[in-house]
């Protein structure tokens, strides 16, 4: 069922972040485009299909009329099948890629992205937001999203983190209802699940993401993805811009500090970090002769592990 040019009416109404670019604690990522930052789809697969079969042919589907597979690049675009309550970009990114569309023509597809588990610790962190339409098929025939992440043996790596399905219905926690022409709509806002791989050393894991349209046609089924490779990284401050701890390009290398990245904060830094925001988390803190950190009253940073303070 197509929705161009269709006025919506909601039920229910959650918003869930209240203006574009608004930060949810994004990470940064080591894995190359792994959150779509180029505005490609680069060092992703993908492939498309039917219900039965979401894979059939390799490639992106991105020109059609109706493309599965689309890369989202302006930051203020809202979804209109959610009365605009869902932005289509993950706020605090640039970029997040739709898996499907909302013409519900028995269409499946798959976004894939290939890991090599490199460091320790490692984490896999996803972000989703879902939309489907709820025709009240039987379970097995309703519109779909699944995220699969597996070994290269095929085995799924977490059972808990490491696999979701979601198949449209009413009255799931969290999810809201919308009505369109007597058609229900069921989504989800923005939401996050985090796999840790670090037992996975050295070998390679894939996470694929399938959206999948009813089984009988006419009700669609898509969503939008971001991910991140979570592993430790040597970040030292510069102070280039301001003295702002969480403005990624005071960094080298660029990108807000996470709970496993040593950190360095050298005397020769244009201006010493002020942190003014609550949750900061670093794995280790080495704080350079001379160089200082300023952190507001009532606002807390945790370091997981040592830290080292040089003398004069």
């Amino acid at each position: 069922m197509s929705r161009s040019g269709i006025r919506y009416l909601c039920s229910v109404v959650l918003f869930v972040f209240p203006f574009p670019g608004f930060n949810q604690n994004i990470p940064s990522t080591t894995c190359q485009n792994s959150n779509f930052i180029t505005g490609t789809f680069q060092n992703w697969n993908g492939c498309w299909g039917n219900f039965n079969y979401p894979c059939l042919t390799a490639g992106f589907d991105s020109t059609s009329t109706y493309p599965v597979h689309r890369i989202i690049s302006n930051i203020t675009a809202l979804d209109p099948n959610t009365l605009n309550n869902l932005f289509e970009v993950l706020p605090g990114e640039t970029h997040s890629a739709r898996l499907g569309h909302d013409n519900g023509n028995l269409s499946g597809a798959q976004l894939r992205y290939t890991i090599v588990v490199n460091a320790l610790p490692y984490n896999f962190k996803y972000f989703y937001a879902i939309v489907l339409d709820n025709p009240a098929h039987v379970p097995q025939q309703q519109p779909s999203f699944t995220i699969d992440i597996r070994d290269a043996s095929g085995n799924i790596v977490d059972p808990v983190h490491g696999y979701h399905y979601y198949g449209a219905q009413s009255g799931l926690p969290g999810w809201q209802t919308c009505t369109v022409s007597g058609q229900s709509i069921t989504w989800l806002n923005w939401t996050s699940d985090s796999v840790d791989l670090s037992s996975f050393f050295g070998q390679t894991i894939t996470a694929t993401f399938t959206s999948k349209d009813c089984a009988l046609g006419g009700h669609h089924g898509y969503a939008y993805i971001n991910t991140y490779c979570i592993s430790p990284v040597n970040r030292e401050w510069t102070g280039a811009v301001n003295n702002q701890w969480n403005n990624p390009l005071n960094w080298n290398p660029a990108g807000v500090p996470t709970s496993i990245d040593l950190v360095t904060i050298p005397s020769t830094a244009a201006v010493m970090p002020q942190i003014s925001n609550s949750g900061m988390s670093i794995n280790e803190l080495h704080i350079g002769d001379g160089a200082t950190i300023t952190i507001l009253p009532g606002i807390h940073l945790t370091v997981n592990g040592n830290i080292v303070i040089d003398a004069p």
